[in-house]
């Protein structure tokens, strides 16, 4: 997703209604730590840590490997203002589910498919207005989205390999070749080094199709 199909996503949800509180608050932590989405759903009360330097979740990924995720000031409020409403007690009952529906007046962890039923209903809401918002949003989307704003913004993708929680650097590095603008960008700024009024025009200038072939992607 481009930052304006998120951003226009992350509006949709009434924030009056704690519900709506929930889910944009779900949506945002996604994206901020780059989870996946099971990760998110098991958070427990214990795994986040806020009064460090620099507070942090703490995420457990496959094979139970733990890492820490530090959030944005931005988040942290959100975070705030989320367990005053659902967890006023915090930071007590440690073992509570961070995320969760009360059913016949019993906690329980959120669902996937809750999950997926408020994601489709925001980006509908959402495309209705902005175009850039892909047909198909699901909540891995948010996790793709992040590392690919944080590859675009110059992060090193053994940075990126870590906060996402990679075991293998290969399965990072399909960030590095599926941004074609990035791409394009590059190409045409080698092809200026030097451009004086009787250089050749690049045989790939304004060829998507040729860029696409020349870095591997088609």
């Amino acid at each position: 997703m481009t930052q304006n199909a998120l951003k226009s996503i992350l509006i949709q949800p009434d924030v009056k209604n704690r519900f709506g509180l929930r889910n944009r608050f779900f949506m945002i932590a996604m994206y901020d730590t780059g989870g996946r989405i099971q990760e998110i759903l098991n958070l427990k009360l214990r795994d986040i840590c806020l009064e460090l330097d620099i507070p942090c979740i703490y995420l457990n990924g496959k094979g139970n490997k733990v890492r820490a995720v530090p959030l944005m000031e931005k988040t942290v409020l959100h975070l705030k203002e989320y367990l005053k409403v659902f967890h006023p007690t915090y930071p007590k009952n440690t073992d509570d589910c961070l995320f969760y529906t009360v059913i016949k007046g019993k906690k329980g962890a959120m669902s996937p498919d809750n999950v997926s039923i408020f994601i489709k209903k925001y980006a509908n809401q959402a495309r209705n207005f902005c175009p850039e918002v892909p047909e198909r949003v699901h909540a891995h989307l948010f996790r793709h989205s992040r590392a690919m704003h944080l590859y675009q913004s110059g992060i090193p993708l053994s940075y990126i390999k870590d906060f996402l929680g990679h075991v293998n650097a290969t399965t990072t590095s399909i960030y590095a070749t599926a941004d074609t603008t990035m791409i394009r960008d590059a190409l045409e700024k080698a092809a200026k080094l030097g451009d004086n009024s009787n250089a050749e025009v690049p045989v790939w200038e304004g060829n998507e199709d040729m860029i696409l072939k020349l870095c591997g992607l088609k």
